[in-house]
């Protein structure tokens, strides 16, 4: 069951509640919006394909690649280069995005600034890094340059 109701005089809050599923609730600038979330969500549950996007809308690319260089770069061979080649992309703008809007165009554009700086080779490296660190839905792998 969705609701939406008016928070300010420009802002709307959309709520789908579902059995079974975590409610969802997301804030909008028009109630045409906040419509348009609510079938779409409300969709994705009839069709069993829902995943919650709570945490990729409250988390960073930076914040993916801090607790990644923390809990998994340690474990590895070469943990010196790789923590080396996480601190550049924590340099770049890409890293305050949300996981959930970060999208293609902000990955070729990272892409681009990136090879009229370093080698294809290293490149490639730091792309293999976003690539395991972000949900599988991305598309980096179109962007991939080198």
């Amino acid at each position: 069951m969705a609701s939406i109701r008016k928070r300010t005089s420009r802002h709307w809050q959309a709520q789908v509640r579902k059995k079974g599923y975590p409610t969802q609730t997301k804030s909008f600038n028009s109630k045409a919006a906040a419509c348009r979330w609510v079938r779409s969500i409300e969709y994705e549950m009839d069709q069993g394909g829902f995943t919650s996007r709570n945490e990729d809308e409250t988390t960073t690319v930076g914040d993916l690649l801090d607790r990644y260089r923390r809990e998994f770069t340690p474990e590895k061979k070469g943990a010196g280069p790789e923590a080396c080649r996480i601190r550049a992309l924590l340099r770049h703008p890409i890293t305050k995005r949300y996981i959930a809007s970060a999208g293609d165009v902000d990955m070729a554009r990272y892409r681009d600034e990136r090879m009229q700086k370093i080698a294809p080779g290293s490149l490639r490296r730091e792309l293999t890094i976003l690539s395991q660190i972000l949900p599988k839905e991305s598309s980096l792998s179109k962007t991939r340059g080198g």
